[in-house]
């Protein structure tokens, strides 16, 4: 697969991209929940000859607004972007976030984003998505600015079960926990995210799993942002 193109500012999306269907989300680690978006979202291009544009945020929203509550990173933003395109994404747009952007109405992300720059047909999102200054935006308000400007919401279902790691992972993640939230990805953990030997061992796939990969299963590999891979 060719290298996915990052735009990395709302001008570097060229100017006649076409319409478009676009994912909105922080991608971090692009869990089953992302890969079910993308799905969706590839689904609705192919019948509509369109291209996939998936929007995340660089910084994470949390690193900014609440940093002593920001989520560890999983992913870099060039490996989110190769698993986005794994996923299905055409083109990735990384907004740098900041102060700025966080004052944003949801009126004023959706037309300064979805309109202006990249043109959205059709926005697919998940059901517990969340938008604007101080996540006053959610889907239905979406699809109401949707018939305002233009464009389709469909909204994908969360994945049965999904679970939410702690912030900067003071709760490990268990094995099962893991093949349960993400596929075949390498994800970057960092050096505090040792394993505990009174929880189930990190990345090892349980019995269960390996007997039922065409469900929620997969290889999970950890690899320390500064020891390797475990």
């Amino acid at each position: 697969m060719p290298a996915v193109q990052i735009w990395r500012s709302l001008a570097d999306v060229p100017a006649g991209l076409g319409a478009t269907v676009v994912v909105i989300g922080n991608f971090d680690g692009v869990h089953l929940g992302h890969q079910r978006v993308l799905a969706r979202a590839r689904e609705t291009a192919a019948s509509r000859g369109l291209t996939v544009v998936a929007v995340t945020f660089d910084p994470h929203p949390m690193a900014v607004l609440r940093p002593e509550h920001a989520p560890t990173q999983l992913t870099t933003v060039e490996r989110r972007a190769e698993l986005l395109a794994e996923a299905g994404a055409d083109h990735v747009l990384a907004l740098p976030f900041d102060r700025d952007m966080a004052s944003w109405t949801p009126d004023e992300f959706s037309q300064r984003v979805l309109v202006d720059a990249v043109h959205a047909a059709v926005v697919v999102v998940g059901a517990n998505f969340r938008f604007g200054h101080k996540a006053a935006g959610d889907v239905a308000l979406l699809t109401r600015l949707g018939r305002t400007f233009g464009f389709r919401v469909e909204a994908a279902p969360l994945v049965e079960g999904m679970l939410v790691a702690a912030p900067h992972l003071k709760v490990l993640i268990t094995s099962r926990e893991v093949l349960h939230l993400y596929g075949e990805h390498e994800l970057i953990v960092p050096p505090l995210a040792v394993p505990d030997p009174a929880r189930r061992p990190l990345a090892r796939p349980s019995a269960r799993c390996r007997d039922n990969r065409a469900r929620q299963c997969g290889k999970w590999h950890l690899r320390s942002s500064d020891s390797g891979r475990r």
